[in-house]
């Protein structure tokens, strides 16, 4: 946990292996945290793992309705069924699935309104969108090249999503490096971040792959 008036680690709560996405109910008293295989839920006054969730694999992406009653997680390989879980923050258990996104659900948002919630599918290049009411998915919004993150405006009009490859890169074909360059001259890496497709990286004596 980081102290935004000082901007310093205050507190450490250990959950479960591998964590990903975390999302604080509205009334801040829970943080939900993904793991890799189930969610954790760290009580905000003691800074302690209070309950987890086992559900899904590869849990990645989560988000909390605005009434705070359901918690919506992505579970990237879940049997190869690439599901979205939805948890009761009451008895903080699975209480339905969603079945049917798109291949390799990453993140999720959720409308304003909590009506509607949308799913990256960065396996399939695709958003879904789930109907939170009947908990099913009423639309696919195809040929999105790799998205990853996404957010929906408070207005709640638009949903903005973020692109992991660049365009023409699909990720089952190539896929780009972020690299820091090695200066041949200086022997040490240059202070610049770039992100290249393979056939485009220098000579790998001359790089440092991250």
């Amino acid at each position: 946990m980081i102290e935004t008036v000082t901007n310093t680690v205050v507190a450490t709560p250990q959950g479960g292996g591998f964590p990903f996405g975390v999302a604080v109910t509205p009334d801040g008293k829970d943080v939900y945290a993904t793991n890799l295989y189930g969610d954790s839920v760290i009580d905000t006054a003691s800074n302690t793992v209070v309950a987890t969730v086992p559900e899904g694999n590869y849990d990645m992406g989560i988000a909390v309705t605005p009434d705070g009653k359901r918690v919506y997680v992505t579970n990237a390989r879940d049997g190869g069924l690439h599901l979205v879980s939805v948890i009761d923050t009451a008895s903080k258990q699975v209480v339905a699935t969603v079945a049917g996104v798109g291949y390799g659900p990453l993140a999720i948002a959720i409308t304003p309104d909590g009506n509607y919630a949308y799913v990256t599918n960065l396996g399939s290049n695709t958003i879904s969108v789930i109907a939170t009411a009947s908990k099913k998915k009423v639309a696919t919004i195809p040929d999105v090249n790799s998205p990853s993150g996404v957010a929906v405006t408070p207005d709640g009009k638009h949903a903005r999503h973020g692109q992991q490859y660049g365009r023409g890169h699909h990720p089952s074909r190539e896929r780009p490096l972020c690299c820091w360059h090695r200066s041949a001259a200086a022997g040490r890496a240059i202070p610049r971040f770039q992100c290249r497709a393979r056939n485009q990286l220098p000579p790998r004596s001359k790089r440092r792959c991250l």
